[in-house]
C-alpha cells in the first residue's frame, strides 16, 4: 500500500509539473522520494521541514550568488559555511524539526551548482526549485493522507501498551530477584524506547486520526515511564544490600511478594495499588521510628521506593488508558504537576555538533576545489552529493558504513537508469506511455523503500535513478553528457567516504563515556548551584543519556576504566538525590543545613574531577555523607526527615555500593 501511494503521488506530481512547464520535473519526483514516511502525519511534518528547508537554502543562493559570482572560489567557501552552520544547528536540535536546517545547508549548494553557467539567471532557478518542490510536497502530502492512511496515533498506543507490559514483566523480575540480565536489558530498551516515543511525538500535530493525544499529555506519560528506571535501579539496590546483611524483615519480604504477583497478574485495578502503597508508607514510617541503624534505613529506604514505584506503575497504566481513550483529557492532578513548557531536553554535544559541521565543509570545500581545478563539467553534482553524504550521517559515530551502502546502491541505478535513458524512454511519446513505463521502477524502489531493514538502499537507488533520467518536457539525451552526469553522485559520495574515515568517524567506547561525562558536570553543576534543579528537566536528559549510551556500548562492558549503562543509571540516581538534598537544604536546620552545603560542596568536587577508570567517589566522601545522615535522623521530622534519609542513603548506595555499612555519625 506504501509503494501504490508512492506511485500515484509520483505519477500526480510529474503530470502537474509536466502541465505548468516547469524545467525539472524529476526534482517533484525526488521530492517524493524523500519525504514518503510509513505514517501519514511523518509524511506531513516532513514535507513542511522540507519546505521550509527549500526556502531558507534556495533563499541563501539568491542572496550570495550575484554578489560572489565573478569570484568562485569566495563563494564556495560561502556555500561551505552555510552548510557546515546548518548542519550544527540540525544536531543541536535533536527533533524531526532539525531537517529545517540541514536542508537549508544543501539546497543552496543544489540551486547554485545547477545554475552555475548562468548566475545571472539565479532567481528563475531558485523559484523553480521551490516551485517544483511544493508541487512534490503538496501530492505526497495529500495522497499518503487520504490514500489508505496509516496513522501515528494507533501505533503510538501499541508501542506504549508494549513497553507497559515490558516494564510489568523486567519489574516482576526484578522484585522477586530473578532475570537480572534480562531486567537489564529490558531496561535498556526503555530508555531507548522513551527517546523514540518523544521523537514520534512531534508529528503528532500532523497526524490524521481524529482524536489523537497532545504532546503535553504524552509528555506526561513519558515523565512517568523515565521515572521508573532509576526507581526500579534503587529499590534493587536496596534489596540486595538486605540479603547481604541477612535477609530483609519478614514484613516487607510479603510486601515486596505481593506487589510481584500484582505485577504479575496484571494489577487488579487502583485499589489493590493504593493498599499496596498504604502498606509501604506505613512500613516505611515503622522503620523510621525504630532504630536509626543502618539496615532500619535500608528498611525505610526500600519501603519509600517500593511505594513510589507502585505509584508510578499506577499512574503510569491509568495515564496510558486515558490518552487511547480520550485524548490528552488527563486528571487535574496529573495536570498540575505537569510543566506549561511541552519540550522535553535532550542531550546535545556542541563539541561533536561542531566538528561534524566542519567536516561537513571540508567535504564541499574539497570537492568544489577539484571540480575547479580540472574543469570537470559535472563537478557541481559531485559537490551536492559529497554535502549529501557527510549531512545525512552525522549523528553516527562511524558514518562510513552508511555513506559506503549509500554510494554503492547510488552507482547500482546507473545502469537502470541508463537503460531507462537510452532504451526505453526514447521509445515512447507522451505521459500514459510514461507513467506505465516509470510505474514498475516506482513500485520496487518504494516498495523497499517502506520497509526499515531496506530503507536506506531504497532510497539510494532512487536518487541515482532519478538523477540519471533528469525527465524533461522533451526528450534530449547525450551518451557523453549523461555518462559524465551519472558519474558525479558516486564520486561525490567516494570524496565525501575518504574525508569521514579521516576525521569523523569516533570510537564508541570513547563517545559512550563522553556523554556520560557530560551528565557527571550536570550533577557538580546542580551540587553547586544555591537553588534547586527542575527534577523533570534532569531526569528527561538523564533517562536519554542513558538510552544512547545503551545504544553504544556493550551491556557487559562494565570492567574499570569503561562506562557502562549501570554506571550511567546510578548516576540518573545521584542527580535526583541531588536536587532533593539542595530542596531539604532550604528548610532544614543550621546544623543540618550547613552538614549538607559541606556535603553538596564535595559531591560536586568529585563530580566535576571524575575520569573514566576513576572510582565513582573516594572515601573521605564517605563520613561526610554519615555526618549529615546522622544529623538528619537527629533533627529532621516528617516529611523533611522522611526526603533527607531516602536521598542520602541513596547517594552512599550508589557512590559507595561496596563500602562499609553506615555506623552512625563517625568520630
Amino acid at each position: 500500500m506504501f509503494a501504490i501511494r508512492n506511485l500515484i503521488a509520483i505519477l500526480l506530481a510529474l503530470f502537474i509539473a509536466f502541465s505548468l512547464d516547469l524545467p525539472r520535473p524529476y526534482w517533484s519526483m525526488l521530492t517524493i522520494f524523500i519525504v514518503a514516511q510509513p505514517y501519514s502525519g511523518s509524511v506531513r511534518s516532513r514535507a513542511v521541514y522540507r519546505l521550509g528547508g527549500t526556502l531558507l537554502g534556495a533563499a541563501f543562493a539568491v542572496l550570495v550568488t550575484p554578489r560572489l559570482s565573478t569570484t568562485p572560489e569566495l563563494l564556495c567557501v560561502a556555500l561551505a559555511a552555510w552548510l557546515g552552520a546548518g548542519l550544527f544547528l540540525s544536531l543541536l536540535d535533536r527533533s524531526p524539526r532539525g531537517y529545517v536546517f540541514m536542508l537549508a545547508g544543501y539546497t543552496a549548494a543544489i540551486v547554485v551548482f545547477s545554475n552555475v553557467d548562468a548566475p545571472g539567471s539565479i532567481f528563475e532557478t531558485a523559484v523553480a526549485r521551490v516551485e517544483e518542490i511544493s508541487v512534490g510536497i503538496i501530492c505526497v502530502a495529500v495522497v499518503h493522507s487520504v490514500a489508505w492512511p496509516r496513522e501515528i496515533t494507533p501505533a503510538l498506543h501499541a508501542r506504549i501498551a508494549q513497553a507497559l507490559a515490558d516494564a510489568d514483566r523486567w519489574l516482576a523480575e526484578v522484585l522477586a530477584g530473578e532475570g537480572v540480565g534480562e531486567a537489564a536489558a529490558e531496561r535498556r530498551r526503555l530508555a531507548a524506547d522513551i527517546s523514540e516515543l518523544h521523537v514520534l511525538s512531534h508529528h503528532l500535530d500532523f497526524d490524521t486520526a481524529r482524536i489523537r493525544p497532545t504532546r503535553r499529555s504524552l509528555r506526561a506519560l513519558l515523565d512517568r515511564l523515565s521515572t521508573l528506571q532509576p526507581l526500579a535501579a534503587a529499590l534493587e539496590d536496596r534489596l540486595a544490600a538486605l540479603n547481604a546483611a541477612g535477609g530483609a524483615d519478614e514484613p516487607l519480604v510479603q510486601l515486596v511478594a505481593d506487589a510481584e504477583a500484582w505485577l504479575r497478574c496484571g494489577r487488579a485495578g487502583p485499589e489493590a495499588a493504593a493498599e499496596l502503597r498504604a502498606r509501604a508508607l506505613t512500613l516505611e514510617a515503622v522503620f523510621q521510628a525504630g532504630r536509626p541503624d543502618w539496615r532500619g534505613l535500608l528498611h525505610a529506604s526500600a519501603a519509600a521506593r517500593l511505594g513510589e514505584l507502585v505509584q508510578v506503575v499506577e499512574e503510569s497504566q491509568a495515564l496510558a488508558a486515558l490518552l487511547q481513550a480520550r485524548g490528552d483529557r488527563l486528571p487535574r492532578t496529573v495536570l498540575s504537576r505537569l510543566p506549561r513548557e511541552t519540550r522535553r531536553p535532550l542531550h546535545i554535544d556542541p563539541g561533536l555538533a561542531a566538528g561534524s559541521a566542519l567536516v561537513a565543509a571540508l567535504v564541499l570545500l574539497g570537492v568544489c576545489a577539484f571540480w575547479i581545478l580540472t574543469g570537470w563539467p559535472d563537478g557541481g553534482g559531485a559537490a551536492v552529493f559529497a554535502a549529501i553524504g557527510a549531512c545525512l550521517f552525522a549523528t553516527q559515530d562511524d558514518p562510513t558504513p552508511s555513506v559506503t551502502t549509500l554510494g554503492l546502491y547510488v552507482a547500482l541505478a546507473v545502469p537502470l537508469a541508463a537503460a531507462y535513458q537510452f532504451l526505453i524512454l526514447p521509445a515512447i511519446d507522451g505521459f500514459v506511455m510514461l507513467g506505465a513505463v516509470l510505474a514498475p521502477a516506482i513500485l520496487a524502489i518504494s516498495y523497499f523503500l517502506g520497509r526499515p531493514s531496506t530503507n536506506l538502499r531504497a532510497l539510494a537507488l532512487s536518487l541515482g535513478f532519478v538523477s540519471g533520467i533528469p525527465l524533461q518536457s522533451r526528450y534530449g539525451a547525450d551518451f557523453a553528457a549523461s555518462l559524465n552526469a551519472d558519474l558525479a553522485p558516486p564520486l561525490g559520495l567516494v570524496f565525501a567516504l575518504i574525508a569521514l574515515r579521516a576525521g569523523r568517524v569516533i570510537d564508541t567506547q570513547w563517545s559512550g563515556a563522553r556523554i556520560v561525562r557530560r551528565g557527571w558536570r550536570q550533577i557538580a553543576a546542580m551540587a553547586r548551584a544555591p537553588r534547586p534543579a527542575d527534577g523533570g528537566a534532569w531526569l528527561s536528559l538523564a533517562v536519554d543519556r542513558l538510552g544512547l549510551v545503551a545504544s553504544r556500548l556493550s551491556p557487559h562492558d562494565e570492567d574499570a576504566g569503561r562506562i557502562g549503562t549501570s554506571d550511567a543509571l546510578r548516576d540518573v540516581q545521584v542527580g535526583l538525590e541531588v536536587i532533593e538534598l539542595q530542596r531539604l537544604r532550604l528548610a532544614a536546620s543550621p546544623a543540618l543545613r550547613a552538614q549538607l552545603d559541606r556535603l553538596l560542596r564535595d559531591v560536586a568536587s568529585v563530580f566535576a574531577r571524575r575520569r573514566p577508570g576513576m572510582a565513582a567517589a573516594p572515601g573521605p566522601l564517605a563520613p561526610v555523607i554519615d555526618r549529615a545522615l546522622a544529623t538528619c535522623v537527629a533533627e529532621a521530622n516528617g516529611e523533611p526527615r522522611r526526603i533527607g534519609v531516602g536521598a542520602l542513603v541513596g547517594l552512599r548506595r550508589n557512590l559507595f555500593p561496596a563500602g562499609e555499612d553506615y555506623e552512625g555519625e563517625p568520630a
